[in-house]
């Protein structure tokens, strides 16, 4: 829910940028939203800047109509799948693409650069949760190696596009060519 991620949902005017979209966010992510006093403490806990949690609340007020609450798992799509990788923010959350027995998996923020894999205990300075993101970032690199599947890195160089697979207590980057 950080503001570089949901920042287009409304346009510069305050209003729905994309006024037929669906918008999807995992069932307990939303729950943190409900009430101001959770709004200030998700806040307080992701570390954010003073506004952010009324900004953001703001922005899934105006789509609130639109949006889609699955459990952690579940196919918001067919072959789409939202799963909670807490631990970058308390709210936060991947997908998981599947088709014709291919995976991809959109790591978002869960783990931010290459050297995160070999250092899994490392953590970057806006992860909210170091104990908790460690936890995940072991759990979706495990899924990623074990299912062979192809990688989307966000914050990678370049494609962002690539492998995991597990050496030893850790795992490399394949990136694609």
């Amino acid at each position: 829910s950080d503001l570089d991620h949901i920042g287009a949902i409304l346009d510069e005017s305050g209003e729905v940028s994309f006024p037929h979209a669906r918008h999807v966010m995992l069932y307990d992510a939303w729950q943190y939203w409900q009430t101001e006093e959770s709004r200030l403490e998700l806040s307080r806990l992701n570390k954010w800047g003073p506004d952010s949690h009324v900004i953001g609340w703001k922005m899934y007020s105006k789509v609130r109509d639109s949006m889609i609450f699955p459990q952690s798992g579940e196919e918001f799509l067919p072959g789409f799948q939202l799963l909670s990788a807490a631990g970058h923010r308390y709210d936060h959350s991947v997908v998981k693409v599947s088709s014709a027995g291919e995976h991809l998996m959109h790591l978002a923020d869960a783990v931010n650069h290459p050297i995160f894999l070999e250092n899994c205990q490392w953590c970057s300075k806006y992860d909210a949760n170091p104990v908790q993101n460690e936890e995940t970032k072991t759990t979706l690199l495990n899924m990623c190696a074990e299912e062979g599947m192809l990688v989307s890195a966000t914050h990678f160089p370049f494609p962002g596009l690539g492998y995991v697979q597990q050496e030893g207590d850790h795992w490399r980057w394949l990136p694609v060519e």
